[in-house]
């Protein structure tokens, strides 16, 4: 059947449609966030020339409406696999989107390479557990832990990954499941701490430990999409995103709150959590080592989340650029949420500027930076608080609420900033 037939009786217009949907399930199934989801479709949409098409996109699922003829409309309603972080598959589905609209893929060619796209694994697991080797021991320190903490991190982080994936194939249930992983970590940290502490006169600290290991399961990255998604407009996509996010961040509190308990019956010694920067003799110095340390971190999670090689590197970056800043900001006297504000928004621009010399989305270079801020060290002290009593677990949480909160309007901000910016450019143009 030639194309034009094909327009004429609307088979073309079935296959576009299957494109699309295609494209935007791969995307929310690899945690992109609602907008650009909806964006990549309708940019696929529109190279039908018709007037008419729509993109409806929430995180569990997505419906598409295209009008080709007064009498004929495709509906599609697809429903989204579990999200779980591949930037590796949301940056090679804007390549395909791009390459197609700009005509340099058949609509067959792009539909064969958007089925490769979607069983994408650019990583093996070795290449995996060492990006989480270097990412558990880069946070503990760049918390405070000392080089024994971080191999500590090391090895309490190895048992939660490895026990993770094999909980799942058994018991199929997330909440579960992370819940356990998140008490053996714990249990892990908290007897290698005792061990050293008490027998091999090694000196550990298991809040340092825990924080560093528990990063990986940390929902921070989706609790600031939800707030992005709120601020945005997208309602429904946010409910459902921070739902998901608070189970998450829910059983990771019950597996981490349990192993402290246990740990705290069998006579173990919990050290109260704290963050110290700028107390050594060379502030100079101590940024140099944590910006080392932001960008291991980041470097770890490009393999985590399937960065593409030649990507690996520029988010790491702008990791360096978001932890430095906000160290900065803390310096000088601003509290946390100010300067993770400042940082977030500093680093959304790079972010823009990276993706559009890598042409790339902006979310893989956006995410990659931004979870140094990540607030994993602050949802530990509610957790300890909880369990210990030492301190306001309320207040704890609306301090871990609000850096989340800070972080999502700081990349709104500079977002909002960007498009003015374009608009003035565009008018001056004009």
């Amino acid at each position: 059947m030639t194309d034009q037939a094909a327009v004429h009786d609307g088979t073309y217009y079935h296959a576009l449609v299957d494109l699309a949907v295609l494209a935007g399930e791969i995307m929310m199934s690899s945690g992109a966030e609602t907008q650009r989801t909806e964006d990549t479709m309708l940019r696929i949409l529109s190279t039908s020339g018709l007037p008419r098409a729509d993109a409806f996109v929430l995180s569990t699922g997505l419906t598409l409406t295209l009008s080709y003829d007064p009498s004929h409309t495709i509906t599609v309603t697809r429903r989204a696999a579990t999200a779980s972080t591949n930037l590796g598959r949301v940056y090679e589905v804007n390549r395909i989107s791009r390459a197609f609209c700009d005509g340099q893929l058949t609509l067959a060619e792009a539909m064969g390479q958007m089925k490769q796209a979607k069983h994408l694994h650019l990583y093996g697991n070795a290449l995996k557990i060492l990006g989480g080797v270097l990412t558990w021991g880069a946070f503990s320190f760049m918390f405070g832990g000392t080089l024994a903490d971080t191999v500590a991190a090391m090895i309490s982080g190895l048992v939660l990954m490895l026990t993770l994936p094999m909980l799942q194939s058994r018991l199929n249930r997330a909440f579960v499941t992370t819940a356990i992983a998140s008490l053996m970590m714990a249990l892990t940290a908290m007897t290698l701490t005792h061990v050293c502490n008490t027998y091999w006169g090694i000196e550990l600290r298991s809040d340092y430990i825990i924080v560093g290991a528990m990063m990986p399961v940390v929902p921070g990255v989706a609790i600031t999409n939800a707030i992005r998604d709120m601020l945005q407009g997208d309602y429904v996509s946010a409910c459902a995103r921070i739902m998901d996010a608070f189970l998450t961040a829910a059983a990771v509190a019950v597996g981490i709150g349990l192993g402290l308990a246990v740990s705290r019956e069998l006579g173990f010694v919990l050290t109260t959590p704290e963050f110290y920067f700028g107390d050594s003799d060379s502030v100079g110095l101590q940024l140099l080592g944590e910006a080392t340390a932001a960008f291991i971190s980041a470097f770890g999670f490009g393999y985590l989340f399937e960065v593409p090689r030649r990507l690996i590197v520029p988010s790491s970056l702008a990791a360096i650029l978001c932890w430095i800043l906000y160290l900065i900001g803390c310096m000088f006297g601003f509290s946390g949420s100010w300067s993770a504000l400042l940082a977030s928004a500093a680093v959304y621009l790079m972010a823009y500027v990276q993706a559009r010399i890598h042409k790339a989305p902006v979310s893989v270079f956006l995410i990659i930076g931004i979870l140094p801020l990540v607030p994993g060290f602050k949802i530990y002290r509610t957790i300890y608080f909880m369990i210990t009593g030492e301190g306001s677990t309320a207040e704890a949480l609306a301090d871990t609420l609000l850096m989340a909160g800070a972080i999502a309007l700081g990349i709104f901000v500079a977002d909002l900033i960007n498009d003015m910016i374009k608009k003035i450019i565009k008018r001056n143009k004009k």
